[in-house]
């Protein structure tokens, strides 16, 4: 079966999602790595990374992200959607920022997270992900709604 197929299946039932139910969802699709991994892509020229949409409709949206070795994506939020992922490859680097009146993003926490872990992303969290391994990163990440007014933000250069 394809991603895709267990995808629409698991979330067929809901209408709305938080980050846990979006988790349980995906812990409900066996071999979960096995059929992401594959579908990761290399970034398009002038990208840091690649993302692959892998599943789309009004409710929900799962993109499989391939972060290459040193590569960060943006400091940005997912407007006011809500989200999970979970690390199938690599070591993820996850910068959560804190946005100053002065509308600059501040760093406030950084986690690692390893294969196999989940990564919960409530409504307006500003964050940015990271590979500061020597291999590839590989991740699920499904949002609900499907991302939409997204923000990027400048970050404060750290002293």
């Amino acid at each position: 079966m394809e991603l895709s197929d267990c995808i629409e299946r698991q979330f067929s039932g809901a209408s709305q999602w938080s980050e846990a139910s979006i988790e349980e969802a995906l812990r409900g699709i066996p071999e979960l790595r096995e059929l992401a991994s594959p579908l990761a892509t290399d970034p398009e020229a002038g990208h840091a990374y690649g993302r692959n949409v892998v599943y789309a409709d009004e409710r929900i949206e799962a993109i499989v992200v391939h972060l290459p070795p040193g590569a960060a994506t943006a400091v940005h939020d997912h407007g006011r959607s809500v989200g999970c992922a979970i690390v199938l490859e690599g070591r993820m680097t996850n910068e959560t920022y804190r946005v100053e009146a002065s509308g600059k993003a501040r760093r406030i926490e950084t986690a690692t997270h390893e294969a196999g872990q989940w990564m919960r992303s409530p409504a307006g969290v500003v964050h940015r992900m990271r590979n500061d391994g020597a291999e590839r990163l590989v991740s699920l990440h499904v949002y609900a709604p499907p991302l939409r007014g997204m923000r990027r933000y400048d970050a404060e250069t750290e002293r």
